[in-house]
């Protein structure tokens, strides 16, 4: 359990913020930070996160944006990071033990200038907007997200194409457009393009262009490589963005190895394979005639509208060396 306060730089309290939790996971090969849970702070700027495994994790108060001072470019209170980090990759991590609770962590809020980014994004006509039996689409939206974190502000998008998106600090970005289905099932989240920007105080961002490309029908065919005929109930297909900003609900293969996954955005996806019997892995993709062991497919390539997925029931091998060394401590080896 952590618990603690969030104050602002003359250290009163701050309430009008939430707390979120991140810690290191492993995601496409590398060690990245995703958030893990959040909590609002009291009317004292007070927060508690409890139920927290073992492990080192990062704290962020988010600020809830305020309407009298979207449109200003003066210096305000940001987001932080503990113990006062403007950006999470300046963040302090918090080691937690098992059954451990750490009180009186301070959050201290930094200032910062802040900027707009603005633009347009072209060939929004194109988003899906009719309401199927899975459920209706909503309006896109657009935001500004940090590379290779959860860290992102929200922006408003105009009929016309036209955004905005307020209270940016100085950094590199992600613009994604995206657009969220939801149904009594699931929430389904595509992405209909993107683009990156840098804003510094000499490079404000008023002319930001993101093109959206209309989503494709994707299907494909499930496997299991020396078992044309293995029972494939319990199988569970998922495509999520590489960066975790997109993601829509899993295929579920027919009997027959064919699989449909909808709509989908132009976007890299990593395939995420689950087996009930926990007997299968994905072994391979192919896309497009070209065959790979990457779980990574790339769909802003056109190369056809299937996906062919290999599932192997035997397990990975893994080979390798284990070498011992020996070291003297107090006289003794």
């Amino acid at each position: 359990m952590i618990s603690g306060q969030v104050l602002d730089r003359d250290g009163d309290p701050w309430i009008n913020a939430s707390v979120e939790v991140y810690r290191y996971v492993w995601r496409n090969g590398k060690h990245q930070v995703r958030g893990y849970n959040s909590e609002p702070v009291n009317d004292r700027g007070e927060f508690r996160i409890a139920q927290l495994p073992r492990g080192r994790y990062f704290l962020v108060a988010t600020l809830h944006p305020s309407p009298s001072t979207a449109k200003r470019a003066r210096e305000e209170e940001q987001t932080t990071s503990y113990p006062n980090a403007l950006r999470q990759d300046g963040a302090t991590p918090i080691p937690v033990q098992a059954g451990q609770e750490l009180q009186g962590i301070e959050i201290r809020l930094r200032k910062s200038a802040v900027y707009w980014i603005r633009g347009k994004v072209i060939g929004l006509a194109s988003a899906a907007s009719e309401t199927t039996a899975e459920g209706a689409w909503r309006k896109p939206g657009v935001s500004a997200i940090v590379p290779s974190s959860d860290q992102q502000y929200a922006g408003t998008l105009q009929a016309d194409g036209s955004f905005g998106i307020g209270g940016v600090p100085p950094g590199s970005y992600e613009i994604p457009v995206s657009q969220i289905r939801l149904s009594r099932a699931a929430m389904r989240q595509n992405g209909l393009g993107r683009t990156q920007v840098a804003v510094t105080s000499h490079n404000i961002i008023e002319d930001a262009v993101v093109a959206v490309t209309q989503p494709r029908q994707l299907g494909g065919h499930v496997r299991v490589e020396g078992d044309e005929h293995a029972n494939i109930s319990g199988v569970q297909v998922w495509l999520e963005t590489v960066d975790g900003s997109s993601w829509m609900e899993p295929g579920i293969p027919r009997e027959d190895g064919s699989v449909e996954f909808g709509q989908v955005g132009a976007e890299r996806y990593q395939v995420r394979v689950k087996s009930t019997a926990d007997t299968l892995y994905l072994k391979a993709i192919r896309w497009g005639g070209i065959e790979t062991r990457n779980p990574i497919v790339d769909l802003t390539q056109d190369r056809g509208s299937a996906l062919e997925l290999l599932l192997n029931a035997k397990g990975p091998q893994i080979q390798g060396r284990v070498k011992v060394r020996f070291v003297k401590s107090g006289g003794f080896y």
